[in-house]
Formats: structure tokens, sequence, C-alpha cells
């Protein structure tokens, strides 16, 4: 990959003349967290998980923020649009789109009362859940757990966010009872 070095004074791209290997796509530390707390007929449960240390190619802001959309009437960023790059500037594959994929989500809460038994049925309780409810990163992409496997001839695509789209955020409510 080659090394993206900034702008010119006219606003063009400037790149290391080698290629070379640079980020790991593999995390250095995965996390995960659960608790469950109880008190009284009220349960709230919690799961965390994250990875850090690992790079990820934004592929998608690649594409998409390229500064020659603009000659095309696409939308791009406001520091290609109204900064000092030239719209002449093609995007390479370069560190310009690699960025740290460091992440803390909250994968999952519920919320549980225990109602107990009520005429004839045993064990109800009420449940209010969220899935993928927040995410903390510095991931300027959707989501920077990529998993779009898009390899080819046997090389692998791992780490490169293709514009996947992100997990979807879920709240659900629920009646679980025994009869």
């Amino acid at each position: 990959m080659l090394t993206f070095n900034g702008l010119d004074s006219i606003g063009k791209a400037l790149y290391s003349n080698a290629k070379e290997y640079v980020g790991d796509p593999n995390p250095k530390v995965l996390l995960g967290f659960y608790s469950n707390l109880k008190m009284g007929k009220l349960s709230f449960n919690v799961s965390f998980n994250g990875a850090f240390g690992q790079k990820v190619y934004n592929n998608t802001n690649m594409v998409n923020l390229a500064p020659t959309n603009l000659n095309i009437g696409r939308n791009s960023t406001p520091e290609i649009g109204l900064g000092n790059e030239s719209i002449k500037n093609t995007n390479v594959v370069s560190t310009r789109f690699l960025e740290n994929g460091d992440y803390l989500r909250l994968s999952n809460a519920s919320l549980i009362y225990d109602l107990g038994s009520l005429s004839g049925f045993k064990n109800i309780s009420i449940s209010i859940t969220g899935q993928n409810l927040l995410l903390f990163t510095k991931y300027k992409g959707f989501d920077p757990e990529v998993n779009t496997d898009k390899s080819v001839n046997g090389v692998p695509s791992f780490g490169i966010d293709y514009g996947a789209y992100p997990s979807a955020r879920t709240i659900m409510i629920g009646i679980n009872t025994n009869f």
C-alpha cells in the first residue's frame, strides 16, 4: 500500500513511491463483558463487546468520496468540496483511508420484570430488550466491525470496509409465561 503524504500547495495528492505492508486487520485485544443485576422482581442484563488494535481500510470512503465525484455531480465531503484539494485527484489505495478500527459496542441490554403467577398463568414476566444500542469508535465509516468477504483468488479481504450495511439497532418487547 502506498503511504499518503498529504497535499501539495496546489492541492495535488502526494504518495510515496514504494508499496509497503501497513496496519494489521487483526485486533490485538478482544473484549467481552456481561453483567446480570437482580433486585427483587426486576432484572437488568447488559453485554458489551469490543476490539482494539486493528486497522480498517475504509474502501467506502475511497470510492464514494473521491474529488472527481464533484465533476459528475455526486456527493463528497466538505473537506474536499470546500478545502484546497484539487478535484483532478483520483483516489488510490493508500494509507489515506486506513483508519483505527477500535470500538466498544453495547450489544445487548434487557430489563425484565417478574409479575409472578396470575389466573392460570405461571411465571409471567415482561421485558424490553435492545440490541446494538451504542457504538463508541473514532472510525469514520458505518461500522468498524466489517465482515464482508470479497476475497479474490484466495486473497482474503478481512479488514476492508466494502460498504456493508451496519448492524441494525433493534428494540423488542416481550411477554413470557408458562401454563
